[in-house]
């Protein structure tokens, strides 16, 4: 995603907000029915889709730093299934382990069948 993707996405996203901020901040400063929420939703709009197009850059980076960061620490932390060690123990799970449980006497030849 280029910058210029990231700030019109910036600006649309600050536009919804800011107008739905503005609609709730002028019904309760101006009480007039339908004129209140419209004006500030106007204008909460404008002011909200530019600094939403000035920070919304900011933002997305932010993001995609801070969820590249999460999923290295993770990666770290958490090894990945099938690995040598996950083979080397049965009860782990791993790739190497694929005997299926079946319970007892399920039909083999020498279960105990009644007479």
């Amino acid at each position: 995603m280029d910058d210029r993707e990231k700030e019109e996405v910036g600006k649309v996203t600050g536009g919804m907000v800011g107008a739905l901020g503005g609609a709730r901040i002028a019904a309760v400063v101006l009480p007039v029915p339908v004129v209140g929420p419209f004006a500030g939703a106007v204008v909460g709009g404008v002011v909200g889709s530019e600094v939403g197009r000035r920070l919304g850059k900011a933002v997305l980076n932010g993001a995609a730093a801070f969820a590249d960061s999460f999923m290295e620490t993770f990666r770290e932390v958490v090894p990945e299934a099938g690995g040598s060690e996950a083979s080397a123990d049965p009860t782990s799970g791993g790739a190497d382990n694929s005997t299926p449980f079946e319970p007892p006497g399920a039909g083999t030849a020498g279960s105990i069948a009644p007479a």
